[in-house]
């Protein structure tokens, strides 16, 4: 059920799911209503729209597990102030109410029959659970100021549920199962790490987790977050083969654990389970059976995790997680000792520099340019005062908004206009197609640093190597559908109905197009696909951190994991210093070259073409769906030429020729 699905009712009237949860708590519809629509047939209303302690809308089960079910809510409370808000609600269920009551040791009373003695079961396991919710909410709140911590919003003792802020990207199991680099294992352990880290300082009584797994942990907005401290004590027979005593997971139970210990050395073991597993795609500790993963954990070492790593982290995270794998807990790290890790090189601004980008039309004139400023000082200095001069003498004459531009046929030129982005500022030229309307920077030729040699980057991306590229026009955004239309006549991607966007699709980025047919594209218009490195060179627009705007992520420049699982009209968000738009995030970018992985290793200085041969070809940018690490300016992915894909588009280029 959709918080803004439209629903019919018998009394006439016409309802959002947003508005019958209003008009219900607001007494001002009955629930014996009949409601249906064109999705769901005929039903009551208070069996369809189920309300929990007159404040929380049940839209549908999220998850279900040893405490019983999370459902996604709606906070209607907030509804009457036209907001929303939801919440992900943990309740438990009829079956494992009884169960707990059963174990936990209630007593029959021998007055009662059965079914009452039942139903007094029930209320007592509802009262003990409760209780258990409530210690939950307690601890957990004191973990309120950490971001890596989930935050429970409201509890209830006597109809026992906890609400708690609801995290969009579900939990860290699934997220595991999709395509991931090593970036982003050294970041998840960082957050991970950063949770313990709250708990285990907390004062005057610490706080153990008891469970820490990979279901236990959520994503929101790319971040990971811990949850279920506390409830990680319920003890349950159904879940007999899976929780140990003290609510571990065998699989990632330390061996203490099995005993019913628990201190914080056995939260960094299961930790260690968890980063294992994330670096080389397999448990450390393995059996079929109970008594032989007990005897994997007690008795086996964990395979050097150097032989199993198949991603390429810092030497520093893989000794970190082979120690918190010691069977003598005092010999384990802290979730501080994880914080504090620390790339195995850092770059200097001496090794590796980026020289003022300045225009030019080839690579000559910018080493020529180069040997003029070995000239003295003064001569320098005469110089600035000359150009401060002369920009002060242009400026009163009355013609000032008259630039002097090259022409460039079948594009009419537009304007001067300046960016900032990363501590960077040009200003750029930019143009109009004359067919298409598509507009158009002029990339200014120039030197950078391309790939990278941070601890955790893919191998592709090393060594980081000087490159000069000549001057080229660059689209200012990812083709539209619209655009492609014009040109191509039909338009196959996969986010044109308007079931998938509120935005009309004639601005919405193409994808869903092969290499083959983007190349086709650019060629019916007399343009290309730009090369990797005038690529990677344009979204860098002269900067060196990870990003054209900085080191960590920020949602006001890309469209990643923020983008509701959908592409986004282009030019929405900021663009870089060069004054293009989505070079992050939004679709991939099909690139011209074959993909190499060691390319970079002999790669030509001056205008490189990539490989020479190849059966994949180079993509870049990363995608509405994907994490935070494959938007990285110096990212490498690659894909078929003939494969296409929902996010997957690109933009074109063509060769600066106007002065040649």
């Amino acid at each position: 059920m959709k918080i803004n699905e439209n629903w019919s009712l018998s009394n006439g009237e016409k309802l959002t799911t947003s508005e019958i949860f209003l008009r219900l708590v607001q007494k001002q519809i009955s629930s014996e209503l009949v409601c249906w629509n064109e999705k769901n047939s005929q039903d009551i209303v208070n069996k369809r729209f189920a309300i929990l302690n007159n404040r929380y809308g049940l839209l549908r089960v999220l998850g279900e597990g040893a405490f019983g079910k999370v459902y996604l809510g709606v906070d209607i409370k907030r509804l009457l102030n036209t907001k929303t808000r939801f919440v992900a609600i943990k309740r438990p269920t009829e079956k494992i109410l009884h169960n707990y009551a059963q174990q936990s040791g209630y007593k029959h009373n021998e007055n009662l029959s059965s079914k009452q003695n039942e139903q007094e079961a029930i209320q007592w396991a509802k009262l003990e659970l409760g209780q258990m919710f409530s210690q939950e909410a307690l601890s957990t709140g004191r973990l309120s100021s950490c971001p890596n911590v989930v935050s429970i919003l409201d509890h209830d003792i006597r109809s026992p549920y906890l609400a708690l802020e609801y995290c969009n990207g579900g939990v860290l199991r699934h997220r595991m199962q999709q395509p991931y680099n090593a970036e982003d294992i050294e970041r998840w352990a960082k957050e991970i790490a950063n949770a313990l880290q709250a708990s285990h300082s907390l004062q005057p009584d610490l706080l153990i987790h008891r469970d820490l797994k990979p279901d236990n942990v959520l994503l929101h907005n790319g971040i990971l977050k811990v949850s279920d401290f506390g409830t990680a004590q319920m003890k349950l027979e159904s879940e007999s083969l899976k929780s140990l005593k003290g609510g571990y997971t065998p699989r990632y139970a330390a061996p203490e654990a099995f005993d019913g210990t628990a201190q914080p050395a056995t939260d960094i073991w299961s930790l260690g389970v968890i980063l294992y597993e994330m670096i080389c795609k397999e448990s450390p500790f393995k059996g079929q059976t109970m008594p032989e993963l007990m005897r994997s954990i007690f008795v086996c070492e964990a395979t050097d995790i150097e032989e199993k790593a198949i991603y390429p982290v810092s030497s520093r995270l893989k000794e970190l997680v082979m120690r918190s794998l010691n069977k003598d807990p005092q010999q384990r790290p802290t979730a501080k000792d994880f914080l504090q890790t620390t790339v195995e090189k850092e770059v200097t601004e001496t090794e590796f520099s980026i020289n003022e980008i300045t225009p030019h039309d080839n690579v000559e004139q910018c080493k020529k340019r180069h040997k003029k400023r070995s000239k003295s000082r003064y001569l320098i200095l005469f110089f600035i005062i000359s150009l401060a001069i002369l920009a002060f003498w242009w400026k009163g004459m009355d013609n000032a908004d008259v630039v002097n531009v090259a022409s460039m046929p079948g594009f009419k030129f537009l304007h001067e206009k300046t960016y900032s982005c990363g501590g960077q500022t040009h200003t750029m030229k930019e143009y109009r197609h004359d067919r298409t309307g598509m507009e158009f920077v002029l990339i200014p030729g120039g030197s950078f640093n391309m790939g990278s040699n941070d601890s955790g980057v893919g191998v592709d991306e090393k060594p980081m190597h000087r490159v000069s590229v000549n001057s080229f026009l660059l689209a200012k955004h990812e083709v539209t559908q619209e655009v492609w239309r014009s040109v191509m006549g039909d338009n196959p991607s996969y986010f044109k109905d308007s079931k998938f966007s509120d935005v009309k699709d004639n601005k919405l980025p193409m994808e869903n197009v092969s290499w083959t047919k983007s190349k086709s594209f650019c060629d019916r218009l007399g343009m290309r696909l730009p090369t990797e490195a005038e690529w990677e060179y344009a979204c860098r627009a002269g900067t060196r951190s990870k990003y054209y705007w900085g080191n960590s992520m920020d949602g006001n420049y890309a469209w990643h994991s923020n983008s509701s699982r959908q592409t986004h009209k282009v030019g929405q968000k900021s663009p870089n210093a060069f004054g293009l738009y989505d070079m992050a995030g939004n679709v991939w970018e099909w690139c011209a070259d074959w993909y190499d992985s060691n390319y970079y290793t002999s790669s030509t200085t001056n205008n490189p073409q990539g490989a020479s041969s190849g059966s994949r070809r180079v993509i870049r940018g990363g995608g509405w769906d994907y994490h935070t690490g494959d938007c990285r300016s110096a990212d490498r992915h690659y894909a078929s030429p003939s494969f296409f894909v929902n996010d997957l588009g690109f933009r074109p280029c063509i060769t600066w020729t106007a002065d040649n």
